[in-house]
């Protein structure tokens, strides 16, 4: 597929009663282990990129071994690629997250997740400031003439621990969303939001696609998928769970055989 193909394809993924599934991935190995097994597109998640490479999640990793991965990953598959940019290994350098930008869509991704968490601090950006930030993502994509699925994320509700008072974050919420669409988005991510009444609430707002996490407290895909969800992401449990076989077998078989761990 061509580049514009591949964003294409991506895009019209996202659909009512029919979502994009995101099992995420984060090495050009697991890359190629999904599309084996049928995937048509892959997208990678923060948290076990980074720890795949021995680094915490939070844009710990350098950015450049960030960017070497991400190359991997889309030199292995033939498929379109997202990308979790985290919130720009930029700080709060607007030249820096231009430049940041321009060096990952030279990678051949056609699509990032955007969040509006201040990185190494509490709270998030403005709406103001972040849509100023969504506005910089677009534009140097539109200056290098590249199609580009942004997928922007709020953390408003990872900030706020309880669940109980979600309700009353639903007005700042949308207007998040409404601005970032303005300012170029093509999704909207709200990680932690697991209330079906809530997401419903949101579907019928937005007139760009949701996209939910799969957290285990989350509500069952038919229902996500009954209340509008267009993009439903699996984040860092297929890595949690494969280290965990990986050390339970590394344990079992050193104990049955009695073989010294080096």
């Amino acid at each position: 597929m061509t580049r514009q193909e591949k964003f294409d394809h991506f895009k019209n993924l996202h659909q009512k009663g029919n979502p994009i599934m995101l099992y995420n991935i984060w090495s050009a190995g697991s890359a190629k282990a999904a599309v084996n097994a049928g995937a048509s597109i892959v997208a990678t998640g923060s948290k076990p990129l980074a720890l795949s490479q021995g680094y915490p999640d939070g844009e710990v990793i350098p950015f450049d071994t960030f960017l070497q991965t991400i190359e991997q990953i889309v030199s292995h598959v033939n498929v379109p690629v997202s990308v979790d940019f985290e919130s720009g290994y930029a700080g709060n350098d607007d030249e820096l997250l231009a430049i940041n930008t321009e060096k990952l869509l030279q990678t051949g991704i056609i699509g990032l997740n955007f969040e509006d968490k201040i990185i190494g601090a509490n709270g998030l950006y403005s709406i103001e400031k972040q849509s100023k930030r969504i506005k910089i993502i677009r534009e140097v994509a539109d200056d290098l003439g590249v199609p580009l699925f942004i997928n922007a994320r709020t953390d408003i509700f990872f900030e706020e621990k309880d669940t109980s008072k979600y309700y009353k974050l639903m007005p700042e919420a949308i207007a998040r969303a409404k601005a970032y669409t303005n300012a170029g988005a093509d999704g909207f991510f709200t990680p932690g939001l697991v209330d079906l009444d809530l997401i419903k609430k949101l579907t019928s707002t937005l007139n760009i696609p949701l996209n939910i996490v799969k957290l285990p407290t989350a509500p069952i895909n038919e229902a996500l998928i009954n209340a509008g969800v267009q993009r439903i992401s699996y984040g860092p449990f297929a890595y949690i769970n494969l280290m965990k076989v990986f050390s339970d077998n590394l344990t079992k078989n050193c104990v049955e055989e009695k073989v010294h761990i080096n």
